[in-house]
């Protein structure tokens, strides 16, 4: 790809399952210590149920990390596999256990993928892997913490959303207060955004189809809504999630205020005013809530701010925003036509070093689904200029 706002990134790899196929269905997350970064996946092996793998990229190649297809998935398909790490770079994987009804799962990396607390727990707020979930990790505590839509209905008549807490022997789950229940729908969140960390806190977005917005936070091992944002609007599951270094975050969603466009806006959340701004023009993707395109955003620690979405042709497309004009710098078309078979994820390492983007291309008749992943080295020789 070459230079994007004076950067450098570059493809480093494009990895397929030896055994499998790679499923929708990805995490992302690098650890904070030695900025390696790890990919949670489902693997789809013919006559057997999907299960859960990880890999890290490290070296030029990646290398499975524990034991692949840890859950063995004897029962139905696992699922919407996430990862994250602590501040000891200790990693953690939340997923829907196919051995156990589908419900919720976590495994922490202590040799190997060990259970934390009870394997599927969860029965009386049964995850939906219709609707996504998160995993974050609360910077105050280094405490464990996920997010997801149960089947359990609320007293509106719609499904809720659930926080889970590790209490250091088992997990604490509960609807998270202050979410809505959304008119005309069966699900109150459509889809969760990446996860935000600060140094005190970390924010995740559940797009709440008819109203817009809900702002999450996840501080000293409990959750809250803090913001509600563009109630009243439906807004898709085309979410990308950042932080700068200020502690502001930045969200860009799927838009269809006044016009039912689907086009991307890029807003700002003053966490402190309980602010949210919208900044620079509008990207103009040909997005429709049906055609299941994506989108992801990244930030260095330049506070240059990055964005990949997908069209409603499914092709992908890479741009930043230029510090002089405070708008997009323009956008760079990556790999071909309807391409994009899964999220498109972006994250810089906690120290600002390295960033990565990731996604799935889609299966061709000569080749099978594949990961494919860019990498942008911040080192001293390629500093903006």
């Amino acid at each position: 790809m070459g230079k994007i706002l004076k950067m450098e990134w570059n493809k480093v790899i494009e990895y397929t399952d030896a055994e499998g196929t790679l499923y929708n269905d990805f995490g992302f997350a690098i650890n904070p210590v030695d900025n390696v970064p790890y990919f949670v996946y489902n693997r789809a092996v013919e006559g057997q149920k999907r299960s859960v793998v990880v890999v890290k990229y490290e070296n030029g190649a990646m290398a499975t990390v524990g034991t692949p297809g840890f859950n063995a998935a004897l029962t139905s398909d696992s699922g919407i596999p996430k990862i994250a790490f602590d501040k000891d770079g200790v990693a953690y994987v939340y997923y829907a256990d196919g051995d156990n009804s589908k419900l919720s799962t976590v495994r922490k990396l202590a040799g190997d993928w060990n259970v934390m607390g009870t394997a599927g727990f969860g029965s009386d707020e049964k995850l939906n892997t219709s609707y996504g979930n998160g995993m974050m990790i609360d910077p105050k505590t280094n405490t464990p913490g996920i997010v997801y839509t149960a089947n359990t209905k609320n007293a509106a008549g719609y499904r809720t959303t659930v926080g889970g807490v590790f209490n250091g022997t088992d997990w604490n789950y509960a609807a998270v207060s202050g979410m809505p229940a959304v008119n005309g729908s069966t699900a109150a969140v459509m889809a969760y955004s990446p996860v935000a960390t600060t140094d005190d806190a970390a924010y995740i977005i559940a797009s709440a189809n008819q109203s817009g917005f809900q702002l999450i936070k996840f501080a000293d091992k409990s959750f809250s809504v803090v913001s509600s944002y563009l109630d009243g609007h439906n807004y898709a599951s085309l979410m990308g999630f950042a932080a700068d270094s200020q502690k502001n975050l930045y969200l860009l969603g799927a838009d269809n205020e006044g016009t039912d466009d689907y086009n991307l806006n890029l807003s700002k959340y003053d966490v402190a005013n309980n602010q949210w701004t919208k900044v620079a023009s509008t990207i103009q993707t040909k997005y429709s809530a049906t055609s299941g395109s994506k989108a992801a955003l990244c930030i260095d620690k330049s506070d240059n701010v990055y964005a990949a979405y997908g069209d409603a042709d499914k092709v992908l497309w890479f741009g930043g925003i230029d510090p002089e004009t405070k708008d997009w710098g323009g956008f760079t078309k990556l790999d071909g036509d309807n391409t994009i078979k899964s999220d498109i994820l972006m994250e810089f390492s906690k120290d600002g070093s390295v960033g990565y983007l990731v996604w799935l291309r889609a299966k061709t008749e000569t080749a099978p689904v594949t990961m494919v992943v860019y990498e942008c080295k911040l080192e001293a020789d390629i500093l903006p200029e």
